[in-house]
């Protein structure tokens, strides 16, 4: 009888161990998602602010024309 009580203790302790595990590793889980996810909005930003200059920076010159990032095409003064 004392063996099997033993059994019991031990075997409910082993339990409460992995219950432990399971709940550190589940709040590590958590943390890295909150990490992750606040990572994932500072690049977000980045590339935006990139894509901006980007567009704000780029023309394609066609022989007396320009067209502007935003696709407006404008005739190309002459310096003579």
């Amino acid at each position: 009888m004392n063996k099997n009580k033993n059994a019991i203790i031990n075997h409910s302790r082993e339990i409460n161990t992995l219950y432990k595990i399971v709940d550190k590793l589940e709040q590590r889980i958590f943390t890295l998602e909150k990490v992750i996810g606040k990572l994932q909005l500072r690049l977000g930003d980045v590339v935006l602010y990139i894509d901006k200059k980007a567009e704000q920076h780029q023309k394609v010159i066609v022989p007396n024309h320009e067209i502007n990032a935003d696709g407006t095409e404008t005739e190309k003064d002459s310096i003579l």
